[in-house]
């Protein structure tokens, strides 16, 4: 399992946050961090998943569609204070360019106006890990979803709050998140009484 050391992942975001033509970028890169998003998941996003139309407003939480998720199931992941206000940032900037903002619209466009495929998510991915000299492509999407897990996990979380945070169907899939890493082992005979 590979995943972003938490240095690795304010680097990139600081790499995005420098340039003003990565807006939508750094929006995608964000809400995986902070969201587990599936690649699937993410590109098949659509305003109503996070936009409420009726009070102009960006949803306490982010809808995962049954017909998206990989395990058919619909889920809701709360989103964190830091998210949401960059979704509302980021709809503030999508209706300045003139982006429709339907319920049935996609959240994210490609660069001709098109919803976002799946390998063109992969390819922001990969160029900004690129670009942030992380990896030297050793990471993808789905690293960013375990990133995510293993910040819940550092932080206590249990595993049943993660297993349902991802959209897994059975504990098993969640265990590999509690597998001890090599850090944890070096620490784990460090820690030996002298």
């Amino acid at each position: 399992m590979k995943y972003l050391s938490r240095e690795e992942q304010k680097q990139l975001l600081r790499e995005l946050s420098r340039r003003k033509d990565a807006t939508r970028d750094f929006m995608i890169i964000n809400l995986i961090l902070n969201t587990g998003l599936r690649l699937g998941e993410c590109s098949s996003l659509k305003m109503s998943d996070t936009f409420d139309h009726y009070l102009s407003r960006i949803k306490p939480y982010l809808t995962v569609r049954r017909e998206c998720s990989k395990t058919k199931k619909a889920r809701e992941i709360p989103l964190n204070s830091r998210i949401y206000k960059r979704l509302s940032q980021f709809i503030r900037y999508k209706k300045r360019r003139g982006e429709s903002l339907d319920p049935g619209d996609p959240l994210f466009l490609s660069r001709k106006k098109n919803p976002i495929s799946r390998r063109a998510l992969e390819s922001v991915v990969s160029k900004w890990l690129r670009e942030a000299k992380i990896g030297k492509n050793k990471y993808s999407v789905h690293s960013l979803r375990h990133s995510f897990a293993m910040r819940l996990r550092e932080s206590g979380i249990t595993l049943e709050r993660i297993r349902r945070l991802l959209g897994h169907n059975s504990i098993s899939s969640t265990v590999i998140y509690i597998e001890p890493s090599r850090e944890d082992l070096i620490e784990a005979v460090e820690s030996l009484p002298k």
